[in-house]
């Protein structure tokens, strides 16, 4: 799968050949010849999916460049003929994800460095009065080596792990789950914003963005309101 970056140019590169009236495999053609070389044998079976007349979204599923659910408005915009709006929307979508991370980063570099200047201010005393250098810097070292093996074993977990189990997890921490709420909010309202741009339908929009969210809590409000206003 691409990275956020190389999908939003892969994105708006392909929108604009579309929107130029360029056929798909040739318009395919020029877009992958500027992705890395180690997506070459997924460019090779997209170009050989459109090749044999397969739809575009169905050809970028087998190649394997983009998410299952970028997959899944691409075939909805190819439905109702805006596929060029919505990979132009995908980029948009990629390149503020990327933001957003980015943002999410840099508030987090502070509170890490202000961590690490104490796991090295904490012990110095005691090399002061005399301690090993050796025992000083086991002392200033350990602290942060435990906490990124921590924090690296928690991002391999988070990629492979459910949405479910994600929102389970995350939305109770104090900080993490406010993030992770506010993330889930952002995917939803601009996944929905994506599809007034198709002719889905505003429920079965409403349904697709709400599936479109990583954690369950989105979907389980919106079947709670499905089945209280067929009641009403």
């Amino acid at each position: 799968m691409l990275p956020l970056k190389s999908r939003a140019a892969f994105c708006r590169t392909l929108a604009d050949q579309l929107a130029a009236g360029v056929d798909p495999l040739t318009a395919a053609g020029t877009v992958t010849a500027a992705l890395p070389s180690r997506t070459r044998p997924a460019a090779d079976r997209l170009l050989a999916s459109l090749s044999r007349g397969e739809p575009f979204s169905r050809a970028l599923g087998e190649a394997g460049l983009l998410p299952p659910s970028d997959l899944a408005l691409l075939a909805i915009g190819e439905r109702s003929g805006a596929l060029a709006e919505v990979l132009r929307e995908l980029a948009d979508v990629a390149e503020e994800t990327r933001a957003l991370r980015g943002q999410i980063l840099a508030g987090l570099a502070l509170p890490a460095f202000n961590l690490l200047s104490a796991c090295f201010i904490v012990p110095l005393p005691a090399l002061v009065l005399g301690g090993s250098t050796a025992r000083y810097l086991l002392s200033a070292l350990s602290p942060p080596l435990v906490l990124a093996a921590i924090g690296f074993g928690i991002a391999r977990l988070a990629r492979r792990a459910s949405g479910a189990a994600l929102d389970r997890w995350l939305r109770p921490l104090p900080v993490v789950g406010r993030i992770w709420h506010e993330l889930e909010c952002w995917r939803f309202f601009r996944t929905l914003a994506l599809l007034t741009r198709t002719s889905l339908g505003l429920v079965d929009s409403v349904t697709f963005a709400a599936g479109a969210c990583r954690g369950s809590r989105m979907r389980e409000g919106l079947a709670a309101a499905e089945i209280g206003r067929a009641h009403v």
